[in-house]
């Protein structure tokens, strides 16, 4: 803990010495976001790993369609639209 704390009182000095003991982020709002871009690696340790990826999604696994599954699919809907135009007269 003791190495952390020490961290985190190099980053203080750091962000004094660069910006000033007073920051006023009304004046300089975006001040805070550059800061937080600058020093907060040296804050949070994330392991040093590059990112992962996660797991494959079902949509990159295209599998074929048949003839014969289109034909029954096109037969199917022959047979519903014609139900359709019976009933509509």
């Amino acid at each position: 803990m003791a190495k952390a704390a020490q961290t985190n009182e190099k980053v203080v000095n750091d962000i004094i010495k660069r910006y000033g003991d007073v920051i006023n982020l009304k004046e300089n709002p975006a001040l805070i976001v550059e800061i937080v871009r600058n020093f907060g690696k040296k804050l949070h340790n994330d392991g040093g790993l590059p990112g992962g990826v996660g797991p494959v999604g079902p949509t990159s696994h295209i599998e074929t369609v048949t003839n014969a599954e289109l034909m029954k699919q096109l037969l199917k809907l022959s047979k519903e639209i014609a139900t359709i135009k019976s009933k509509l007269g």
